[in-house]
């Protein structure tokens, strides 16, 4: 079966551990062909190494409305078929880090005070308002002022850092992203970079974080929720 065959020590597959982690649902498990369905994110993770005509017919027939994949192959094509109107659609690389975790008390949950600056840089409200209510938004504070935030996404990885204009280029994004691993150390932690996001790729690259070697493509629409 194919999900027996996966590498998952590799940087690749670390949103399928992540999925595997929790509660799950083993859609289709073939030799050529996976899909793995993750209850508490409702993402379906898809990988295959043969695109047929009938894991596509599945695909229509469960109408995802967040997918992700390592297959190009197959996001292309799901790009532009009218089955499943995705609106949305993008690629990742995907990091593993090495154990820098160490903690910080400059990390804190979000002040409530500080959510409306995250809804503003933030490009969804209804996200973010589900983040802070779950305690997934944290921010880092120096002198009880915000300098950036970083989120712990419900698919596991870790996220939407930010450091506000004022204090970039001083080393706030690695400390930031050091204290959330060691804050959300109980799971196991990964971050996806859109492939177009140099300066966070460097710094990722800069934490001697492991890059895939292949690109996570997400089709969606709509977005997270709890």
């Amino acid at each position: 079966m194919l999900l027996d065959q996966l590498s998952l020590c590799s940087p690749d597959y670390a949103h399928i551990r992540a999925i595997l982690s929790g509660s799950c649902e083993t859609v289709l498990n073939t030799n050529n062909a996976l899909i793995l369905y993750s209850n508490i994110s409702h993402v379906y993770a898809v990988e295959t190494t043969n695109i047929c005509e009938s894991l596509l017919q599945k695909l229509y027939q469960l109408s995802p409305r967040l997918l992700e994949t390592t297959n190009e192959k197959l996001y292309q094509l799901l790009s532009c078929q009218n089955e499943i109107p995705f609106e949305h659609k993008y690629k990742c690389l995907q990091f593993t880090f090495p154990d820098i975790a160490g903690k910080d008390a400059h990390l804190e949950l979000l002040h409530p005070a500080d959510l409306p600056y995250v809804i503003d840089t933030y490009e969804s409200e209804a996200y973010v308002r589900q983040l802070f209510s779950h305690n997934r938004l944290m921010g880092y504070y120096v002198n009880s002022v915000l300098t950036g935030y970083i989120a712990h996404h419900i698919d596991g990885s870790i996220g939407a850092l930010y450091v506000k204009p004022e204090y970039r280029k001083k080393g706030y994004g690695s400390a930031i992203i050091k204290a959330a691993l060691s804050a959300f150390a109980d799971s196991p932690l990964f971050s996806q970079v859109i492939d177009d996001n140099h300066a966070s790729i460097q710094l990722h690259e800069a934490l001697h974080a492991a890059k895939s070697d292949v690109k996570i493509c997400w089709l969606y629409n709509g977005g997270f929720s709890f």
